[in-house]
């Protein structure tokens, strides 16, 4: 997950979304950055409908 010592960059845990649909996310990362190695500028934010099964990569 987004607080284990060991991760890849885009862990951002998972959002729970309400009864209406709509969930909120906010965070302060060590590890994404807007420069550098792990620049996220110009990158997608991909949320799943289902659980994250902790093994398969998301995208593919």
């Amino acid at each position: 997950g987004p607080d284990d010592a060991v991760r890849h960059v885009g862990d951002l845990g998972n959002l729970d979304a309400g009864e209406n649909g709509q969930a909120q996310y906010q965070r302060v990362d060590t590890v994404i950055s807007f420069s550098g190695m792990n620049n996220i500028i110009g990158r997608a934010i991909i949320v799943h409908a289902g659980t994250d099964d902790l093994t398969s990569q998301p995208t593919g």
